[in-house]
């Protein structure tokens, strides 16, 4: 009774349909929505389309925006809102993940500057939450890259991408659309 969505190549995510809760150590409940695949050496399995991000598909497709989002349904939902015509992928809501993204951003940035000397819009769109905060303090200081979080009133009053889908589908998708319009 599970979704799964590959990560990558070695792993997934596996987002739980049914209500599961973890014990955690002071024996409150806390439910848990998505689970990781096993930990491993490397954290790229918590990154949801991570692996799109190339400098050939950036180039070819047009795709100088990024949009990071927080989960898996966000990071589709933003894709199905532009029409698959953008790069959108999800940092699994992990901040141990940012340096892993923040490398690969700068890598593609640099090499897609130097093959078309434009740089790379990335456009943080986490939660409205304490963990969405935290992942706004994302930092890929680069020459590369143009860095944007100014846009979290995306979500007016709702937790997430996906809920503000649900709740206000055509003014969300003209929002996002005028987003990556105006950024390109």
């Amino acid at each position: 009774h599970n979704l799964i969505f590959e990560c990558s190549h070695f792993s997934f995510i596996r987002r739980l349909t049914q209500p599961y809760y973890k014990i955690k150590k002071d024996n409150t409940k806390k439910l848990v929505r998505y689970m990781n695949s096993k930990n491993l050496e490397r954290t790229e399995h918590h990154c949801y389309l991570l692996e799109m991000i190339k400098a050939n598909r950036i180039i070819n497709n047009n795709f100088y925006n990024i949009f990071i989002c927080e989960g898996v349904f966000d990071a589709l939902t933003v894709r199905v809102a532009l029409q698959n015509k953008c790069l959108s992928f999800s940092s699994g809501g992990a901040t141990s993940t940012q340096n892993l993204i923040a490398t690969r951003i700068k890598e593609v940035a640099e090499e897609v500057f130097r093959k078309t000397n434009k740089k790379l819009n990335i456009v943080l769109l986490f939660d409205n939450d304490k963990a969405g905060e935290k992942g706004q303090d994302f930092r890929t200081e680069n020459k590369y890259i143009n860095l944007h979080s100014e846009f979290k009133n995306i979500l007016g009053e709702s937790k997430d991408i996906n809920e503000e889908f649900k709740k206000n589908r055509i003014k969300f998708i003209y929002n996002l659309d005028k987003i990556n319009k105006t950024l390109n």
